[in-house]
């Protein structure tokens, strides 16, 4: 078979297949059998890496004859997946490591079943014709095509041929129409879709009318897309880990099919991939795992870190990701991975602590390897649809998720669980009288979002340091400004001042989510969440009452876990502060006098602590409020050694100033 003499992902199968059997992909290669002899069976698990939304429940079409508009769970997003035929790409794929011709023969009887059954009709706009469905299963059939390329003995007949290309056509001419381009050019959408157009005409150009005009109209949306979905900063303004990842390999595919075909790349796509590769790096675990962060799942990032690296030539991304090729690096890539990876430099990342300003995400750890603790904050834009209730919200891992975002779990319109697990209760942040501060309208809407102010961070002698704020609570009346600092003393200590700037009375509630139940235990004044592999202490200092309660952790789509939070209420008259210290180790914690000009400061202005454990001896000093006075702010004494700053670290006699 041979259509196009354009280099697509795939030319050399010998080269591929050499790599196939490489014992390092023995366990992926048993997931994809595993899939793909379940199709045999007319049988669909949506269970691969990044598919967008899982469904681990089995269904089977008894008859054998697929439905290609059904819904069996009371989910679209399940009819969404089997119209963007990932598993046509699968087939082939396990046809190439078995040589089973079953595989190809289920392929395009499918292939063959869909283009005569799912015509371009009204009723199935919102089912196979989505248009976000049509340009992700363009992109699936061009990479089936490619590796059916490589297949000589795979003679294709003529008339499915012709099939194939008439609807590759008909799919391109639908998502050139005039008002679907002008529509949600900031959505993501745009991206996946006019990704397939690109592809679909770049590499079979014999198939497409008026082909020249569509790739003009695709590289267009392209570029438009990376200039506006792509915030200065790196990530992609929805606020959704996985969405970033799904935008930078629309993106990516375009740039790496275009370089192997000396076609131009317009600097604007090569730009968004490498901040966005930048972004990726910062984001990444030290399990090298992807949070669950916004609508998103856990997953592996080594391998989409090894694909950045391919593309953009980054280090950083390539040393995080590891030398070690993974079998859908070599899919996703090509086998021109397999010479090229080695050549690639690797360098371990210099910043260990980042404020990404536009976006409002933070991270810490205090080393990059894997033994080392990481910390996500957030606190920025809502990001659409895809962001969650999450302004102030932050998380702790290491060795494990300690403390996490819950998740999504689902998209369903009107389903209670989008609202919980999108909540601010489902986050590690803070409410006031148990008001949400971003009300949420649908599975996609907001009433209002929680404008926020410029995040803080600075990073000093092994201390993190971050403050944010936000005026969520304007907007229902309750003139309640909230801050949250957290000082971050590496790599097992957290403080935590929440504060809230108010002449009001209110009440609190902390909340603080962990990934798995029955793990926890609570006195009045100390919880500990005992992980796997590692504990978290959670000591309240202002007098919050402590309560455990159930929560539900979803680290995919369609998977939920019972949980369990711990939630810290109190009232507060006025300005209030609220101290919690997480720490890795059970840590002894005692109040310190802090005084200015001989007074000693209360405890609502200014809160002095020693901190011990086996990590460390530590005087620490936050300045909570500070009233202008004639002569302004002095200086500190702080056991017994003079001091000056909002927050200051005091360790071995040794001052460390984190906010003036």
């Amino acid at each position: 078979m041979s259509i196009t003499n354009r280099i697509g992902f795939y030319q050399n199968r010998q080269q591929l297949e050499s790599c196939l059997q490489a014992p390092q992909f023995a366990e992926s290669w048993q997931e994809k059998l595993r899939l793909a002899d379940a199709l045999l069976q007319d049988t669909i698990f949506y269970d691969q890496e990044w598919d967008m939304e899982r469904e681990f429940r089995p269904v089977t079409f008894e008859d054998g004859r697929f439905d290609w508009n059904h819904e069996p769970f009371g989910d679209p997003e399940w009819t969404y997946m089997l119209n963007r035929h990932r598993f046509f790409v699968l087939l082939m794929e396990v046809y190439l490591y078995t040589g089973d011709r079953r595989y190809v023969d289920k392929l395009l009887a499918l292939w063959e079943d869909w283009i005569q059954r799912e015509t371009l009709i009204e009723d199935h706009l919102w089912t196979g014709w989505r248009t976000i469905e049509t340009g992700i299963r363009l992109k699936n059939w061009v990479k089936t095509l490619n590796l059916l390329e490589l297949c000589p003995e795979i003679e294709l007949s003529e008339a499915l041929t012709q099939q194939i290309a008439t609807s590759m056509n008909q799919q391109t001419d639908y998502l050139c129409q005039e008002k679907l381009i002008n529509m949600s050019m900031i959505s993501n959408w745009k991206v996946l879709e006019q990704n397939g157009v690109w592809l679909a005409c770049a590499l079979y150009p014999e198939w497409i009318e008026n082909v020249e005009e569509k790739l003009a109209i695709a590289e267009n949306v392209l570029t438009v897309s990376a200039e506006l979905q792509v915030v200065p900063d790196g990530f992609h303004w929805e606020q959704s880990f996985m969405y970033h990842h799904e935008v930078w390999i629309g993106l990516a595919e375009m740039q790496q099919i275009a370089q192997r075909n000396q076609l131009p790349v317009p600097p604007a796509i090569t730009d968004a991939l490498v901040r966005m590769t930048s972004a990726s790096v910062a984001m990444t675990r030290p399990d090298r795992s992807q949070s669950p962060y916004g609508d998103s799942d856990v997953e592996d990032m080594r391998p989409i870190l090894q694909w950045m690296a391919l593309v953009t030539g980054d280090p950083q991304a390539n040393w995080v990701a590891g030398r070690e090729l993974f079998l859908s690096t070599l899919f996703d890539y090509g086998e021109s991975a397999i010479d090229r990876l080695p050549q690639l430099d690797a360098l371990r990342p210099l910043a260990l602590d980042q404020n990404f300003e536009d976006s409002g995400l933070l991270f810490m750890r205090d080393s990059w390897d894997k033994e080392a603790s990481w910390t996500l904050i957030k606190n920025g834009s809502q990001g659409g649809g895809h962001g969650h209730s999450d302004n102030l919200h932050f998380e702790v891992f290491h060795r494990e998720s300690l403390l996490c975002d819950n998740g999504r779990f689902t998209y369903v319109e009107g389903s209670p669980d989008r609202k919980a697990f999108k909540n601010a209760s489902a986050h590690n942040t803070i409410l006031v009288d148990g008001e949400e501060f971003t009300k949420q309208s649908g599975s996609w809407g907001y009433e209002g979002t929680a404008p926020a102010l410029p995040n803080y961070l600075r990073s000093k002698n092994g201390y993190a340091y971050a403050e944010c704020s936000h005026t969520g609570y304007f907007r229902y009346g309750k003139n309640v400004l909230l801050t949250r600092k957290i000082l971050h003393i590496k790599p097992g200590i957290w403080i935590v001042a929440d504060e809230a700037i108010t002449n009001e009375d209110h009440e609190y509630t902390q909340f603080f989510n962990f990934p798995k139940a029955g793990r926890l235990t609570a006195t009045e004044d100390h919880g500990v969440y005992e992980g796997d592999e590692s504990r978290l202490h959670i000591y309240p200092l202002s007098g919050q009452k402590l309560t455990v309660t159930n929560s539900e952790y979803s680290p995919h789509y369609n998977e939920r876990l019972t949980s369990e939070k711990i939630q810290l209420t109190t009232q507060g008259k006025g300005r209030s502060v609220m101290i919690t210290v997480l720490a890795l180790e059970q840590t002894a914690i005692t109040r310190v006098t802090v005084s200015s000009s001989g007074k000693e400061l209360p405890q609502e202005d200014a809160t002095a602590l020693k901190l011990e454990n086996q990590q460390g001896s530590y005087t620490i000093l936050f300045n909570h409020f500070e009233d202008a006075t004639i002569m302004s702010r002095k200086a500190d004494k702080l056991d017994g050694q003079f001091v000056y700053g909002r927050v200051v670290v005091v360790e071995n006699q040794q001052v460390t100033l984190l906010r003036n």
